[in-house]
């Protein structure tokens, strides 16, 4: 599905429609598809199909309106207004195929791919993965009892992938591996840090293949509150304190970095139970002069800035951590002398 008019659409971002229009795209019916009621996302069955017509363009199933008649009228004399340009694009004929956006659009029926149900877990979004997963449900049935859920891993660093450049992971709390004998793409290094972002999330990964109601976006949602959750604890001359939750690394630890590029220009990793620095595997692994650690070891000390908290950053930055990782520190343990970090 194409999103052909909606506020900020690249095709047509002017227009005055209240509402969202879709068209299926390489679907040579001339309907389009009206977006029933004024949510922000819609699940499919909130779409109903308006013939492209010069001159009386009309519902194509009985249904109840679940917009204002005069929102309505506004759609009809739009298809009316652009019906060569809406027939064109139907057929291909002079379109800008660079400005297509590609939805989703129903949540219940995921993308189907050579006989595979196919979500994207993009390594772009989550830096802790160094390749794309691609989370699928084998929707073929076999004689033998194989494990129909599984990953497809992309496995190639390459930009122009073919479904040769892909290879299969088990979803297991214990150990993920390969399923075939094949050969791995990436280092096992890399391939570690693929095993345990299964572990971490096995639990949703499982229960996202054995049902058909979850699309990419509620991947997304989910893996985002884990994976690129960030913490800012407190600033200073120009520097902050952060803490990741979902952070790769389960050494416990937190970050020193530029506050005006998030880290780009400048990253120190350092250790939350002793005054050194841990190396980051993802991270610039920068080093503190004398005045940044003494702005750092003011900032440790200081009460946390919401007052709900009754404790220093350091205290916070313990609490959190330990929320979120099995890995804990010692609660009683004493803030280091961070003057002295090596």
């Amino acid at each position: 599905m194409i999103i052909l008019v909606q506020k900020g659409s690249k095709i047509y971002p002017n227009t005055n429609l209240p509402i969202t229009l879709w068209l299926k795209y390489n679907d040579k019916q001339e309907i389009i598809y009206m977006q029933n009621n004024y949510n922000k996302y819609t699940t499919g069955d909130d779409l109903i199909p308006i013939s492209i017509d010069k001159y009386k363009p009309k519902l194509l199933e009985e249904v109840k309106l679940n917009v204002k008649e005069k929102d309505f009228k506004k759609v009809l004399n739009f298809i009316k207004e652009k019906y060569q340009i809406l027939i064109d694009t139907v057929n291909g004929v002079g379109f800008d195929y660079s400005i297509m956006e590609h939805t989703d659009i129903n949540r219940f029926k995921p993308t189907v791919i050579d006989g595979f149900f196919v979500n994207g877990i993009s390594a772009r979004d989550y830096p802790s993965l160094p390749v794309d997963l691609f989370l699928y449900c084998d929707v073929n049935e076999y004689d033998d009892e194989r494990d129909l859920y599984t990953l497809l891993m992309q496995n190639t660093h390459q930009h122009n992938k073919r479904f040769e450049d892909y290879v299969t992971v088990s979803i297991d709390k214990e150990n993920p591996k390969l399923v075939y004998d094949v050969q791995l793409g990436i280092s096992k290094e890399e391939f570690k840090r693929v095993q345990d972002f299964i572990k971490r999330h096995y639990d949703f990964l499982k229960e996202y293949t054995e049902r058909n109601d979850m699309d990419i976006k509620d991947i997304h949602d989910y893996l985002n509150s884990w994976e690129t959750e960030s913490w800012l604890i407190d600033s200073i001359n120009g520097y902050s304190i952060y803490l990741y939750v979902g952070d790769y690394e389960s050494y416990p630890h937190f970050h020193f970095v530029d506050e005006e590029t998030k880290g780009k220009k400048f990253n120190a990793c350092i250790k939350i139970d002793e005054a050194e620095y841990f190396n980051h595997s993802l991270n610039r692994n920068d080093k503190l002069n004398k005045e940044q650690k003494e702005d750092l070891q003011k900032l440790l000390e200081t009460p946390f800035r919401k007052t709900k908290y009754a404790g220093t950053n350091y205290e916070f930055i313990k609490d959190m951590w330990n929320i979120n990782y099995d890995n804990k520190v010692s609660e009683s343990l004493e803030i280091p002398n961070y003057i002295n970090l090596k």
